[in-house]
């Protein structure tokens, strides 16, 4: 891969990574709305309950994106990115640009998700 497609790759991960984060702390932010102490019935309780966990799993959601982005953008410092993690190959630029932190080529991707 040429140095101007991975630097378009390197702008491409870190404005995803901005998104991210913003994102959680826009969650953060949200989740301290439901730490009132106001005392509801069961339906209110369980409903804020709900929302609360909601909004956990996305930011546990969130945190895996980031990993998978710090992981592509070290891939990149090393000259590494868009090589499959399996065969050694090199993953395709049409792949990369649906999902920049793909770590298999398609063919490997796929076997994997056949098991």
């Amino acid at each position: 891969m040429n140095a101007k497609e991975l630097s378009t790759f390197k702008e491409l991960l870190l404005a995803k990574k901005e998104t991210i984060l913003k994102s959680i702390k826009n969650t953060k932010e949200e989740g301290k709305d439901y730490t009132t102490t106001e005392v509801g019935d069961s339906v209110d309780i369980a409903s804020n309950s709900y929302e609360r966990e909601v909004l956990f799993e996305l930011s546990d959601n969130e945190r895996k994106q980031l990993v998978d982005i710090d992981i592509a953008l070290k891939k990149i410092e090393d000259k590494d990115f868009g090589t499959c993690e399996d065969c050694g190959g090199k993953i395709s630029v049409e792949r990369l640009e649906a999902v920049p932190t793909a770590t298999l080529c398609i063919n490997c991707q796929t076997k994997k998700d056949s098991k």
